[in-house]
């Protein structure tokens, strides 16, 4: 598109956004509705982007939004069109006359960098960033003896000096700049050296010098480095560093701080449409490559966020990523839709680059990728607020945490541009290092290896620090000794380590055996100094009670919060923190943290077991499960309390897979030297053993009826026995070495898998290969009706294929490396795996989506399955342990549909028995929350239902409609009783007072009124216009409102006036505690905040929701509070704590409307969007304390 023209597209939306003004200023979700009241409804999302000027507006739109305006103006006729259709036409004809001139391309050069940095020599493709060039040398012209240039990680700091300030320098954009001596350097582990490496002593006296030190983070993160000085005469320094430094500069080096301030440029924090636009278009325009029409445009929308003019600048190694792989995949010279939308557009772009890479990586080579680029990521340090950034690893060093095949790994790695390798230091040292930052934030595989990985990578930086130390001075003090050498201990049994960090381990663990035995010799010296200390304690005790307490709480809120930051990536520690907190002192912080520990949904954690555990089974009664691994024994345990009630031994190998008979009287185990063993449960004894001629039996399934036992391994053979006997009864070759076999419920259909890609069905002599399965197979499982297998594999996807017909029927994404095992649920309506990256996820078997995802294993989980009631995921894992996980609560129990779409609003009976919904075709419906089902529809209302409640007796409901009525209604027989109101006018907010004797309506456009409920009359008008919500506290006395305004206010309901108010912006719900206390608001600021009701206080803000949030409820206790939102989340919250306590997964698209039942074990949640539906939770209610320690306590088995 030709940039010196005024972009069409931009031009009318200026016109739909003055339509906008003129009319009064409808919001999007008001024009929402209006667009729907016009005839032609659109989302948020599409009134968003045609205002933004992101995309053409076709004329069914711009007709509809017309409309839309002129109802919000009040007018009564339709409006005029037929300039709207002129500048329309003329809007189409300018799209279509507008034509780029392209010069023939050059298809040996990329003009677009990807995730690597533009230098001198790419200036010409360097575009988009004026402003900021104009910035950086505008300072310099002021402030010639220092800059700092502060930027987000990604904001593309080193290209716009290198590619943009430096060649305008050299240009001579500053008085005699053109002769200025320019060096760059990174700092890396020695800033000198690296400065006397670049020969800066070299430059002759007298001449002008810019020193760029460029990622001057690094300086940071290195432990003893020092920072610059500055001062020399003739010595310019640029400072370029990330943003999120800048408290560790001002703690580190303070005097170097303060001579740079007066010099401090910030990158401009965004990129306008025009930006991006010259992003995309110069670089290609300048080698003569061509853009397919509206792909510059598309691409531009894609990166602008909703309503916004500008993108973020971290946008940009994104954008040059994308860019880069559309000019790999070009057709004639030429930049297309199709490529684009293969490579997943920008938000793919990285995800599918740097996942095509690690594909290439199977087995043992994709563990070794994960440990090496692990190792180049320092992780965050939350306790100082340093976040992750990428390091540079010594290659030898990198070779030996990566294992064998890391030289291999590493060149793919290269090859791709994922790793880059160079020299660096004095003597000169090869390193590695990611090319770009924007692979820690927005490669999702390379965040969740770190994540896995956090805890060994900051105990190995940690280690080499002290190793760093104690090669320095060889004190005995910079060993590792206590719980350091024990960690030290147990990750150099689990990982390789650099040759100088091994050493030093086995120095630390020679030092402390003899601390040991110096320690025994003077143990009762020591008991007598504690007996004397403890009595001087005990005289001034009196004297310190106040500073303790204070330094208990203190520690307690400390502990609090290291476990809520551990939350997600190590829950048995954030347990184990949370209860330390608590018993330290019961602040409010500590019980937030036990609850938020004890709802994690772990039940069980199972030890015992000394080896890596690879087979888990649960008996068919529900009472047993049976856990077998590389320690040659299989153990049982009972699942209700966890204890081990039995250890099989007498395996000479290790076991990699058992199973129990259909009679759960038998459970048959499988290892590696071929070996198949039975065992009698009730007795505990061996049974029958005979061994599989594949001397290595890996997989192992019972029939149906318990008559046969098939089982696979490594010669390509899968057999058929009979359990009594031991006898072969059938032997079947197979296209692979076999890793999993299953059978059928109806035991008609074998299932086998396994390696190199086998996958094939076998029913009877006839076998069908499942085509399509790329990579090994490492699992299969039926599901409960045999209809559909689904196989796991080192890809990292699950397949479900249809078990007749052998044909693939969906893909199931979402874990990020191999998935080791794979079960269905007993309803069928679930699916587990376990994944190599140490987490169980949960799926919607239907949908695809992830519906849990269960962290907690410290190594990869291997193995998964279903207790009989669906209840409880049993897993093993690499870490030596089993565990047992709870997988009912949270969980969806029930979605309501109604024909014409459910969802406007929500409200259960005061019993918790009904659910009341609203629907957009005027009727409303009750519904049997146990069992989903309706038991009424009530039809009368001419427009949308938005608002229903509840009388106090549970025998009245009101809907307060868009037709301006509402309607009392009979719940037993479902007949009106009266009705209230103006047709004509809109409901929009609607509450029944706690005595059952008033209704208060809040109508646009129209003040509060208060409906007696006997008589149908007003009682009593408040002065208020846009009211979004409305709610009585429970004694009746006050009345809160939402407001259009950006405020909210409390009535008082005898007086009239208002008691308290106070601002938020748009206030689209409001609710009341159980004691009237608290009220809780919230609407389009992203938040909910907590006030004090009589006063308007302000208690507590509760953060987590990314977009506006729509309704609140609290629970019959006061302790839980819930809210639902435009960002698809359902959250609930601690009361007390002012914090999140969980999140309940299942939706994507926007909750407008959530109420929780009175028991508190059912919550429901509506949407007017797009699912139209109604959802049911199963919630479980918040543990007293006592039993919340005791749970997390039996889970952990630490405290």
């Amino acid at each position: 598109m030709d940039d010196e023209r005024p972009d069409p597209i931009r031009t009318f939306a200026e016109r739909l956004r003055a339509l906008q003004v003129e009319s009064g200023g409808p919001s999007v979700r008001e024009l929402v509705r209006l667009t729907e009241k016009a005839g032609t409804p659109y989302t948020r999302g599409t009134i968003h982007d045609k205002l933004a000027g992101r995309s053409a507006a076709p004329w069914e739109f711009v007709a509809a939004f017309v409309r839309a305006c002129a109802v919000h103006r009040g007018e009564s006729g339709p409006p005029d069109l037929s300039r709207w259709r002129a500048w329309h036409a003329t809007m189409e004809q300018e799209l279509a006359a507008v034509r780029t001139r392209r010069r023939p391309a050059r298809t040996d050069v990329c003009p677009y960098r990807g995730l690597e940095t533009f230098t001198a020599e790419h200036a010409a493709w360097f575009h988009g960033r004026a402003a900021a060039v104009r910035e950086v040398l505008s300072a310099l012209a002021v402030h010639r003896r220092g800059l700092l240039l502060l930027g987000p990680s990604g904001s593309g700091k080193s290209s716009l000096i290198q590619a943009g300030v430096l060649p305008a320098l050299a240009r001579g954009a500053l008085p005699g700049s053109d002769r200025w001596r320019t060096v760059v350097v990174r700092p890396g582990k020695d800033l000198t050296a690296e400065v006397a490496r670049a020969g800066l002593e070299e430059i002759p006296a007298g001449t002008r010098v810019l020193l760029v030190i460029d990622q001057f983070e690094e300086l940071l993160t290195e432990s003893g480095s020092e920072p610059p000085e500055l001062g020399e005469p003739g010595l310019t320094v640029v400072v370029v560093m990330r943003d999120d430094f800048y408290p560790r500069l001002a703690a580190h080096a303070p005097d170097l701080l303060r001579a740079l301030t007066p010099g401090l440029v910030n990158v401009p924090a965004g990129l306008s449409a025009d930006d991006l636009r010259d992003i995309v278009v110069k670089p290609a325009a300048a080698v003569g490559l061509e853009l397919q029409e509206g792909l510059a445009e598309r691409i531009v929308t894609d990166l602008l966020p909703a309503g916004s003019a500008a993108a973020p600048v971290t946008v940009l190694p994104l954008l040059e990523l994308t860019l880069h792989q559309l000019w790999h995949r070009r057709e004639q010279g030429r930049l297309t839709h199709a490529a684009y939308q293969r490579i997943g557009g920008v938000t793919g772009a990285v995800t599918s680059w740097c996942d095509t890479a690690v594909d290439e990586l199977t087995g043992e080579r994709r563990l070794v990728a994960q440990r090496l680029l692990t190792a180049l990521v320092r992780p965050a340090d939350t306790r100082h607020d340093v976040p992750a950034v990428r390091q540079q690893v010594a290659l030898p060093d990198l070779r030996a945490l990566a294992g064998p095949g890391a030289d291999e790994v590493l060149a793919v790695l290269t090859e791709r541009r994922i790793v880059t390798t160079r020299t660096t230091g004095a003597p000169a040292t090869p390193v590695a290092e990611l090319v770009h930052e924007a692979l820690i934030r927005d490669w999702a595989t390379l965040r969740d290896w770190v994540e896995q990985d956090h805890r060994f990578q900051d105990w190995l930086r940690r280690a080499g620090d002290r190793e760093h130390r104690w090669s320095q001075r060889r004190q005995p003090a910079d060993l590792l000794l206590g719980t350091d050498l024990a960690e030290a201990l147990t990750w150099s049994s689990r990982r390789h380590l650099p040759d100088r960090l091994d050493g030093f381990v086995t120095a630390s663990h020679r030092h402390d055996q003899a601390a040991r035995r110096r320690t025994r010799r003077v143990i009762a010296v020591l008991a007598g100094l504690l007996a004397t200390a403890l009595i001087a304690t005990g005289v001034a005790g009196w004297q310190r009670r106040t500073a303790v307490e204070a330094g208990r709480t203190a520690l307690s809120r400390q502990l609090a919060a290291q476990s809520g930051a551990q939350l997600s990536s190590d829950p048995d520690t954030a347990g184990t923190l949370a209860v330390r907190a608590y018993r330290e002192s019961p602040t409010a912080e500590a019980a937030a943290a036990v609850h938020a520990a004890a709802a994690l949904p772990l039940r069980r954690r199972l030890t015992g077991h000394t080896a890596p555990v690879y087979a888990v089974a649960v008996d068919p009664a529900g009472r047993l499960l049976a856990t077998g691994g590389d320690d040659r024994t299989v153990r049982l345990w009972d699942l209700a309390t966890g204890a081990l009630r039995a250890t099989l031994t007498g395996h000479d190998a290790p076991v990699q897979t058992l199973g129990f008979s259909p009679d759960g009287h038998m459970v048959a185990t499988g290892g590696v030297n071929g070996r198949i063993r039975l065992y009698d449960i009730p007795s505990g004894r061996a049974g029958r053993t005979w061994t599989d001629p594949s001397l290595a039996v890996t997989a192992l399934a019972f029939s149906p009826d318990g008559r046969t036992v098939a089982t696979g391994g490594g010669d390509r053979n899968v057999r058929l026995w009979d359990p009594v006997t031991g006898r072969l009864r059938a032997s079947r070759a197979v296209g692979g070495d076999i890793t999993t076999v299953a059978i059928s419920p109806d035991g008609r259909t074998l299932a086998v898998g396994g390696l190199p890609g086998l996958a094939e069905l076998w029913t009877g002599a006839v076998r069908r290969k499942l085509a399509g399965q790329p990579g090994d197979v490492t699992s299969a499982g039926f599901s409960p009706d045999g209809r559909t297998v689904a196989t796991a594999g080192t890809d990292s996807k699950v397949r479900l294929w249809d078990t007749g017909t052998g044909r693939l029927r969906s893909t199931l994404a979402g874990n990020t490396n191999a998935v080791l095992g794979v079960v269905f649920g007993p309803d069928g309506g679930t699916l587990a795996t376990a994944g190599g990256d140490g987490l169980a996820r949960v799926f919607d078997a239907a949908t695809g989506r992830i519906r849990t995802t269960l962290t907690g294993h410290s190594g990869s989980v291997t193995t998964v399955a279903f207790t009989p009631d669906g209840r409880t995921l049993a897993t093993g894992s690499t870490d030596h342990t089993a565990r047992l996980w709870d997988v009912s609560t949270g969980q969806v129990r029930a979605t309501l549909t109604g024909r014409t779409g459910e969802g406007t609003t929500v409200a259960f009976s005061p019993d918790g028995r009904l659910l009341a919904t609203g629907s957009r075709d005027g009727s409303a419906r009750l519904w049997d929350s146990a069992t989903g089902r309706v038991r009424r529809r009530l039809t009368g209302h001419t427009g949308a239902v938005r608002e229903a409640a509840f009388s106090p007796d549970g025998r009245t409901l009101a809907t307060g409609s868009l037709d301006g009525t509402v309607r009392l209604w009979d719940v037993g027989s479902g007949r009106t009783l009266t009705t209230l109101g103006t047709p004509g006018e809109e409901i929009f907010a609607l509450a029944y007072s706690p005595d059952g004797r008033t209704v208060a309506t809040g109508i646009r456009g129209r003040p509060i009124r208060l409906y007696d409920v006997s008589t149908g009359q007003v009682r009593q008008v408040l002065d208020s216009e846009f009211v979004y919500a409305l709610a009585f506290s429970p004694d009746g006395t006050m009345l809160a409102e939402g407001h259009g305004d950006n405020t909210w206010r409390v009535w008082d309901t005898s007086s009239g006036r208002v008691v308290s108010a106070g601002t938020g912006r748009f206030v689209y719900t409001v609710a009341f505690s159980p004691d009237g206390r608290t009220l809780a608001t919230a609407g389009d600021d992203h938040t909910v905040r907590l006030w004090d009701a009589p006063t308007g206080r302000a208690r507590a803000t509760l953060t987590g929701h990314t977009e506006a949030v729509y309704d609140l409820d609290f629970s019959e206790d006061g302790a839980t509070l819930v809210s639902g939102g435009e960002d698809g989340t359902v959250r609930l919250w601690d009361v007390a704590a002012g914090q999140q306590r969980s999140m309940l997964p299942g939706r994507t698209e926007s909750v407008d409307s959530v109420a929780l039942s009175p028991d508190g074990r059912t919550l429901a949640a509506g949407d007017t969007e797009d699912l139209n539906t109604v959802r049911l939770w199963d919630v479980a209610p918040p543990l007293t304390m006592d039993a919340a320690v005791a749970h997390i306590c039996a889970t952990t088995q630490s405290c």
